[in-house]
C-alpha cells in the first residue's frame, strides 16, 4: 500500500490521483536526519578543540618529581 506518490515528468504505469506527493514527507525526515547529525558534528568539533588547547597547556609543564640530576648519568 502506498502512502504517497513520487512524481516523475514521465508516465508511469501507476496512478497518483488520490495520494500526496511523497517530498514533504521525506524532507521532514530528511531536516530532522540533518539537524541531528550537525549537532554531533559540533560536539565532536567542540570535544576535538579542547583536545587541543589541554595538549598545547600541558604539553611542556616541568614535571617536579624528575631527577634531574642524574638526568645523563
Amino acid at each position: 500500500m502506498e502512502i504517497c506518490c513520487f512524481i516523475f515528468q514521465f508516465n508511469l504505469y501507476w496512478s497518483c490521483e488520490n495520494k500526496d506527493p511523497c517530498w514533504p514527507i521525506i524532507r521532514s525526515t530528511l531536516v530532522e536526519a540533518m539537524q541531528s547529525a550537525g549537532g554531533v558534528g559540533l560536539f565532536f568539533s567542540f570535544t576535538e578543540i579542547a583536545g587541543i588547547w589541554f595538549a598545547l597547556r600541558y604539553r611542556n609543564m616541568v614535571n617536579p618529581m624528575r631527577d634531574t640530576h642524574g638526568l645523563f648519568n
